[in-house]
């Protein structure tokens, strides 16, 4: 659709006192400061990207950042955003000092305002809403100085990585503090985090410390992590720099650990420090490295991606506070782990004084209220969650307005995949007050920040982020440009998001990178910047819409699904599925397949369905109208299964490509950050979809599958495939030979001294005919592509003329038929006479012949049968897919009808045009359960 067709989506949201905002107290502050009339987010926004030294200098003084030194230049604007340049060169600061204190006057002063000793910095909630415990300032900075005394005693120093496997804690968050205290750099992942994927990045960074939990919780089951831990340790113990681990203890009493080598509990690490005094934070260059994030690893090792701490803080107080309307007498509570890049949101959030509620554990246990409720006691003022979580709340009727006192909640922020356009209306219309701020964010670990995000200025429309980023450039470029230089395509159209502009929070390095970053060969330079010129690369393919410029996240550019030219994002897909009108669908996941050979991408559909409910015929139609009713028909999937499970990565974000390139031929080994790994063995089967074995759906939107898969997996036909091929093949060529046999002695007889009996003659005719027809209609299907009614007429006519001569073979072979020739004298002048009497040869060719023709009739009788079986299978296999709904156009089978063993498929492939189709918008239909042959 054109740009200018686009309509304006449904206003849901607007600020009521948006000039009452800090950011537009900030905006005010620029106008007056260079004498500009800026008025809106938008005048703002282009400010921000047009004169981006202005606009980062003025923030970075606004946001009163504790930090020493001074700068002459913010960044250099001319420099190329490959060569990563740097920004406020000269400073210097430490992150865990923004975060425990506040500034008070001069830049390098810090106190205690908003962050006061007796007033709550962190509440502590396990699983189901237990163990509740509450963490003031002054406790937590007495903590913190304490482990990060004893790390500095046990030789932690500027530059070295500590390394947390653990929960989202109050523990965690103290060795996030330590090690950053000392300049040290912080990376976490997850307990449930396999041993793999735990080493795949563990070994990259060498850590000295690998500080991890003793037991996890999650719904509901204890999990002792004693064995991973070892396991951990074992896999470490020739990595340069490693000391040794520390264990945490999850619950009230400490683990035994005197069976995991090199490992200490952490209060046997702290005794060492005590009556230590704390160390003094660690002042560090604004570009200098503090904490390594990973990237999915779903196809190959993760990336080791390094942040400063200057780019991160300056970037996150921006979102925090500008965007998100932070302040101090905030309640913040991100649902998270500690392996992903939303975990640094719940520290980061402290950096305005906001207290920040860390939770552990499944947010649908015990029941799926008590989350809800557990909102509403802490009085949280703003929730980080996820469209999975919504949904969920959707698809059961929760309305969490009505399950908890929610007054004090202003802002929601929604991050992780696309939030579909139902979500939206849901959550003003049942979910939460229509005085709620819906955030919908989108960024990722690569900028550890956001390039489309909430802002105060802007309403809230159904659908997409509100914008970009402040001071973050973007755009979109044409997607169908390989490589070079990029082509941005306008308002409206998708393509790939880009950043043609540098901003502070980009990566420093890649950590473990071959080649020194920028350098072509690096990793970080391959990952970003090598297809556009001078553009950072994103990998995700949207739109921005013409008339509100909110940004639109259509899915990742390199699962964008493709079927005859026609590019669209598997997030639409989604947001059919997730609407509400199919509650027997638990989840779902949308790929392209394009296998080498494919002249054309096919789009496959998965479903996931809730327990109770199968994949059903009436469902697939439904599922089929609804996608071809709510997007178009070329929206349609070509292919729609039932699968078991949904491989996702620990952060349970749906992973699409792994699966994309397993049923589009190719062989991949699992990530270790998938939570389940083995998910991804039941989708080979799908490289060969037109062989398999479980239900197939057709594409077209008019037309009903012929898909059963309760009645089909109890199908034991399949079992006689292979022998029938087999036998077929021996039938066959047998034919051929003792046709062409028959042949030859018919013209002997015909021309030389011999003559056959009555019945004889009638014996020889009826075996020729079985022969023959056997062999034509036979043969020819082991070698051609035939046309789809071809297999069904052949079963018919092979039936029908094996079973009426068939028997007249058997009759004609029994001991009473005088089945032999008998010798004709010949008389020059006369010819031929009448033929001798019968002879001893005539005895035993008679015996002879009696055998051939006998089994020549069992044969004939076995292969009639088949015959009548495969046509009635064929027949009711086109029955059930109601084929005569469209026009048969003709077309080939595929690669061939195979056999006779393909008989037992059911299977038929059509070309059809139906009801209000024209002939050049033709659509395979294919149904059936396997080939389409046969």
């Amino acid at each position: 659709m054109a740009s200018t067709e686009m309509s304006t989506p449904k206003k849901l949201w607007e600020h009521p006192n948006p000039r009452g905002t800090e950011m537009y107290r900030l905006m005010g502050e620029i106008n007056e400061k260079y004498g500009l009339r800026l008025e809106t987010f938008w005048d703002l926004y282009q400010y921000s990207i047009t004169q981006r030294s202005q606009f980062w200098d003025q923030t970075f003084q606004y946001l009163q950042l504790i930090h020493s030194g001074t700068y002459t230049r913010v960044v250099d604007e001319s420099a190329a955003i490959e060569t990563i340049p740097r920004w406020f060169e000269g400073v210097h600061l430490n992150f865990a000092e923004n975060i425990l204190y506040s500034r008070a006057g001069a830049s390098s002063k810090r106190g205690t305002k908003y962050k006061e000793d007796a007033k709550l910095a962190l509440t502590e909630v396990r699983e189901g809403a237990t163990e509740i415990r509450d963490v003031s300032w002054g406790q937590l900075r007495r903590e913190v100085g304490e482990l990060a005394a004893a790390m500095k005693i046990h030789g932690v120093k500027k530059g070295d990585r500590v390394v947390v496997v653990a929960s989202n804690s109050v523990d965690t968050m103290k060795v996030f503090l330590a090690v950053t205290t000392l300049g040290g750099l912080f990376s976490s992942s997850s307990t449930d985090m396999g041993v793999q994927g735990v080493l795949q990045r563990t070994l990259q960074v060498t850590p000295k410390y690998i500080f991890m939990d003793d037991f996890a919780i999650y719904n509901g089951k204890k999990v002792d992590l004693r064995g991973k831990m070892k396991a951990i340790v074992e896999g470490m113990k020739d990595a340069p720099g490693f000391t040794g681990m520390i264990s945490m203890p999850r619950f009230s009493e400490p683990a035994d650990i005197s069976g995991v080598p090199r490992t200490q509990t952490v209060a046997h690490f702290v005794s060492k420090a005590k009556g230590s005094p704390p160390p003094e934070f660690e002042q560090v260059a604004f570009h200098d490295p503090f904490f390594i994030a990973y990237s999915s690893g779903t196809t190959g090792t993760p990336k080791c991606i390094v942040h400063s701490v200057g780019g991160f803080l300056l970037s996150s107080a921006k979102e925090t506070r500008l965007h998100g309307e932070l302040t101090p007498d905030s309640v913040t509570l991100q649902y998270t782990t500690t392996g992903w890049i939303m975990y640094f949101v719940s520290v980061v959030n402290l950096l305005v004084g906001a207290r920040s509620v860390l939770y552990d554990g499944s947010p649908f246990q015990p029941d799926l209220t008590t989350f809800v409720k557990l909102i509403g006691d802490q009085k949280v003022t703003k929730l980080g969650t996820s469209p999975k979580w919504m949904f969920e709340m959707q698809k059961n009727g929760i309305r969490p307005r009505e399950i908890a006192d929610l007054s004090h909640l202003t802002n929601v922020s929604s991050t992780g995949m696309v939030l579909s356009d139902q979500q939206f209306e849901w959550f003003y219309n049942e979910g939460f007050s229509k005085d709620v701020h819906l955030c919908n964010i989108s960024g990722g670990t690569d900028l550890a920040g956001c390039f489309g995000q909430e802002n105060p200025l802007t309403p809230v429309y159904v659908g997409g982020t509100q914008g970009p980023s402040l001071g973050t450039p973007i755009s979109v470029y044409d997607s169908l440009i390989p490589s070079g230089q990029g082509s941005p395509i306008p308002h409206g159209e998708p393509g790939e998001l880009v950043a043609p502009s540098a901003f502070p929070n980009m990566p420093v390095f890649f950590w473990n990178d071959p080649a020194v970053s920028p350098s072509p060969d690096s990793r970080y330079f391959n990952a970003y910047f090598a297809k556009y010129t001078s553009v950072w690369t994103h990998g995700d393919f949207v739109y921005i819409h013409p008339v509100t410029k909110q940004l639109f996240f259509l899915g990742r550019a390199d699962g964008v699904l493709n079927p005859s030219g026609v590019r669209f994002g598997s997030a639409e897909i989604y947001s059919i599925l997730e609407g509400g009108e199919f509650p027997e669908v638990q989840d779902s996941l949308c790929v392209g397949q394009r296998r080498p050979g494919d002249e054309d991408e096919s789009v496959m559909l998965f479903l996931l369905m809730n327990k109770g409910h199968g994949l059903s015929t009436s469902l697939v139609q439904r599922v089929r109208d609804a996608i071809g009713k709510g997007l178009s028909k070329r929206h349609v999937p070509r292919w729609i299964f039932e699968t078991p499970e949904i491989p996702t990565t620990v952060n349970l974000k749906k992973v699409e490509l792994p699966v994309k390139q397993i049923v589009s031929g190719k062989i991949i080994k699992p990530s270790g950050t998938l939570l389940n790994p083995k998910s991804l063995e039941y989708y080979y089967r799908f490289a060969k979809v037109e062989e398999l074995e479980s239900g197939l759906v057709k594409r077209d939107n008019d037309h009903d599958p012929s898909y059963e898969p309760e009645n089909l997996k109890k199908s034991s036909t399949t079992h006689f495939k292979r022998p029938l091929k087999i036998l077929t093949a021996i039938t066959s060529l047998t034919s051929l030979l003792t046709f062409a046999l028959l042949i030859t002695t018919y013209i002997f007889i015909a021309t030389g001294p011999f003559t056959y009996t009555s019945s004889s003659r009638d014996a020889t005719r009826d075996l020729a005919i079985v022969l023959a027809t056997l062999t034509l209609l036979t043969t020819p299907r082991l070698f051609l592509p035939l046309p789809p009614l071809i297999p069904l007429t052949t079963d018919l006519v092979l039936a029908i003329v094996t079973l009426v001569f068939a028997p007249r073979l058997l009759d004609n072979g029994w001991p009473d038929t005088s089945f032999c020739y008998r010798y004709r004298p010949y008389d020059p002048s006369r010819g031929y006479q009448e033929p001798l009497p019968e002879t001893r040869e005539c005895v035993l060719a008679r015996g002879r012949v009696r055998v051939m023709v006998c089994v020549g009739g069992l044969v004939g009788v076995a292969i009639g049968l088949l015959g009548v079986m495969m046509a009635i299978l064929r027949i009711w296999g086109l029955i059930k897919s109601r084929f005569w709904e469209g026009r048969v156009l003709g077309g080939k089978g595929g690669k061939g009808w195979k056999g006779l063993g393909d008989g037992f498929e059911v299977s038929f492939t059509l070309r059809v045009v139906g009801p209000g189709e024209r002939r050049g918008e033709e659509r395979s239909v294919e149904g059936g359960r396997g080939r389409r042959g046969g």
